[in-house]
């Protein structure tokens, strides 16, 4: 049975902004939108908190977060959070989380078959607690282990995931073509000794948005109203960290949304979006083990009146099997 949070809203309805992602094959620009496509709520309105579909689920945060944003203390509200979170993990297709530290957390995720999606979770001042060189080693579920424990039960699809990896180095000689780049970003790892605030845009811009590693990239600093980004390609990544307001993320793949989920004002949420492993095949054989290039798409959603600093980057020049192609943020 379909449960539901009754509640009561009452606000004024703010000036809204969003993306379009028009018609050319990337693109990062957002553009206004009319107030036509606000959603008006009822005065009493029910909060679906067994969403069947990605859509219902934006909806009914959306509705979430019209109450948070009045009162981020709102018991219906914290209440209705909780309640969908559930539901959340199953249309993203949770395979493990491994809660960290109180409001940290880490999730793995596999919305179909190979299409691995990472996401890192913390509060602003706590550093990363995923190492992403393993996770562009292929190493999921040595990270998962770390995270979890020596004894923790390593899910099936990260192991297949680990021993895909492990294969295709092997059958190099167990040598890469290209050395994993070392870590760049350590201010980001180490976190930030206080929430971001707008004056930290360019903190954000120096510490978190993508560099050349990035074959096509955005950084938006102090934003707000909304925000894309998306390309043909073979990993993505995408950094949001809400100072006023909650913010939703959510990535598609080829087209389909895999990755919905809510990011508080004062987190910062991280996630990796991997394409699966096929034969690189030309005319006449194939010949090694390659990410797909896919339509890979990050949105900073339901951000009327909301402001966040939000970076996204994609990969499609790396060659899977030098196993360096999920760069990291």
């Amino acid at each position: 049975m379909q449960r539901t949070l009754a509640i009561l809203i009452t606000f004024a309805l703010p000036q809204l902004f969003a993306c379009d992602p028009g018609d050319s094959d990337s693109s990062a620009a957002p553009e206004a939108l009319d107030d036509a496509d606000a959603t008006d709520l009822p005065l009493t309105a029910p909060i679906d908190v067994e969403p069947a579909t990605h859509e219902a689920a934006a909806a009914s945060l959306k509705q979430i977060n019209a109450l948070l944003d009045k009162d981020p203390a709102d018991a219906r509200a914290l209440a209705a959070l909780a309640a969908i979170q559930p539901k959340l993990d199953e249309l993203n297709h949770l395979v493990a989380r491994v809660n960290v530290a109180p409001g940290h957390e880490v999730g793995f995720y596999e919305s179909e078959t190979g299409v691995l999606i990472t996401s890192e979770s913390r509060p602003l001042g706590a550093p990363r607690a995923l190492d992403v060189r393993a996770l562009a080693a292929g190493s999921m579920a040595d990270e998962y282990r770390r995270l979890a424990g020596a004894d923790a039960k390593v899910p099936e699809a990260l192991v297949e995931a680990q021993a895909l990896a492990e294969e295709r180095l092997a059958a190099r000689g167990g040598q890469r073509k290209h050395e994993l780049p070392a870590p760049s970003l350590a201010a980001a790892d180490a976190g930030t000794v206080t929430p971001l605030t707008a004056a930290d845009g360019q903190w954000f811009t120096d510490n978190v948005c993508y560099g050349s590693e990035a074959d096509f990239k955005t950084c938006l600093p102090n934003w707000g109203g909304g925000a894309y980004a998306y390309t043909d390609a073979k990993t993505s990544s995408a950094t949001l960290a809400p100072y006023i307001g909650n913010v939703v993320l959510r990535a598609q793949y080829d087209g389909s949304t895999t990755f919905t989920q809510n990011v508080l004002q004062n987190a910062m949420r991280e996630a990796w979006l991997n394409s699966p492993w096929d034969w690189d095949c030309g005319i006449f054989a194939c010949s090694d083990w390659d990410y797909d290039e896919e339509l890979h798409r990050w949105d900073a959603n339901d951000a009327s009146g909301d402001h966040f600093h939000f970076a996204a980057g994609f990969n499609s020049s790396c060659y899977g099997s030098d196993l360096d192609c999920p760069w990291m943020l």
